[in-house]
């Protein structure tokens, strides 16, 4: 048994919420037991988490899809890593990750776990070309010791689709970063740099791709409150190569002056802070994970009721599922959640003339009061179901939770 178990972290750089997973995981695992390698394209705030860890990071060209060529050119490289430093599992990001690891690994007793970002991805079919992809996805998938999805649907949908790789599949739900709006974080800028009005009410539009009568639903629901609310704007975020179409609805509907298309993003997690709603078309790729994201930033959230979505949402407060094909139920959603003063004093309340969102006691002296003699008196507890479905997504989602669960995915592999 070694002293310490090597851990390779492999990262697909076209899926932006592994960064989170991955620095989570490295940063948690006992240092005691793990020695964790990142291999990957990471932004530089990951790179920064990762090294006030001491965690070592190798800027690995890794592909971006399942290209036998692409992998096998990338796996070259990987092969040298795992030549260089002893490691006893591999634990691969997404498929092309997982292909990768699976070629640079051949002739090694070297066990490969798999997060399956985006498993609706996986199961397209039609075509010569799609018959090929689905043969290298199904090759992937039954070699890899265990396969982990981000929710029950998404576990069924993979048995459902690959029946031979029932017996590994595994539930992890996904982990939200904390990044809630500190006194830094200047909301107006960010606005501005997005091409946002400063002053308007903001709904963030996520869950691309989506069917078009959806797409058509959300942009009926958001004309009709677009004239009882004119001071609002929707940023429609990753709409993909559905951005010209629904452009030209947004037209014939009237409000293309009230929509800005902000394309993709790589980090969703700040982005959501400058929004006041965000709505999830689908459950397509990380959109559950958004969702979470703009609860524990205390904002409210409308989701389409979806099997993954109602799994991973449904009970949290400040959530409103809906038909996302029922244009009037979505109209009363949006209007009843911009509409509402929050119940708790230190919500944002106000916007300042850069555009920058105020609670009340930015603008107060006190409205608490405290012990000063107690060492370390924490301040009274939030209210308002805003405040409890940040702390509910926090507690049932943190990172104690993801590392738990996964480090005995860990430990049964190595078995």
């Amino acid at each position: 048994m070694p002293q310490k178990y090597g851990i390779l972290h492999l990262v697909d750089p076209a899926e932006p919420y592994a960064g989170d997973e991955v620095t989570a995981l490295a940063r948690g695992l006992s240092r005691d037991y793990y020695e964790v390698t990142v291999a990957g394209p990471l932004p530089p705030y990951f790179r920064q988490r990762l090294s006030q860890r001491q965690v070592r990071w190798v800027n690995l060209p890794l592909p971006a899809t399942s290209s036998l060529i692409g992998c096998g050119r990338a796996a070259r490289q990987v092969k040298r890593l795992l030549d260089s430093k002893p490691i006893h599992l591999i634990h691969a990001h997404t498929l092309p990750a997982a292909l990768t690891a699976l070629l640079a690994g051949r002739g090694r007793q070297v066990p490969i776990m798999t997060t399956l970002h985006e498993v609706d991805g996986l199961t397209d079919q039609g075509g010569v070309g799609s018959w090929v992809r689905r043969r290298v996805i199904q090759w992937t998938l039954t070699h890899c010791s265990r396969l982990i999805g981000h929710s029950r649907a998404e576990q069924a949908l993979l048995q459902s689709a690959f029946p031979q790789v029932a017996g590994a599949a595994d539930v992890v739900y996904p982990v939200v970063r904390s990044t809630g709006r500190d006194r830094l974080y200047d909301v107006g800028a960010q606005r501005r740099h997005l091409g946002l009005h400063g002053a308007a009410a903001i709904v963030g539009i996520l869950g691309f791709p989506a069917p078009e009568e959806v797409i058509r639903s959300l942009l009926e629901a958001a004309a009709e409150v677009g004239t009882q609310l004119p001071n609002i704007e929707f940023a429609i975020i990753g709409a993909g190569s559905q951005k010209s179409w629904m452009k030209q609805v947004a037209h014939d509907l009237g409000i293309s002056g009230a929509c800005v298309f902000l394309g993709n993003q790589r980090d969703v997690a700040q982005l959501v802070l400058t929004l006041n709603l965000v709505v999830l078309l689908t459950d397509a790729g990380a959109t559950p994970i958004y969702g979470l994201q703009a609860l524990a930033a205390d904002i409210p959230v409308i989701a389409a009721n979806s099997q993954a979505l109602v799994e991973i949402l449904g009970t949290l407060p400040a959530v409103q599922l809906v038909d996302p094909y029922d244009a009037p139920a979505m109209t009363a959603a949006m209007m009843e959640l911009l509409e509402t003063v929050p119940a708790d004093d230190s919500e944002y309340e106000a916007v300042s003339a850069t555009g920058a969102r105020l609670r009340s006691e930015d603008v107060l002296v006190s409205l608490r009061s405290y012990d000063l003699h107690q060492k370390w008196s924490a301040s009274p507890a939030r209210g308002g179901g805003r405040a409890l479905a940040a702390q509910a997504v926090l507690n049932r989602y943190g990172v104690q939770r993801l590392v738990r669960e996964v480090e005995a995915l860990y430990h049964q592999a190595l078995q």
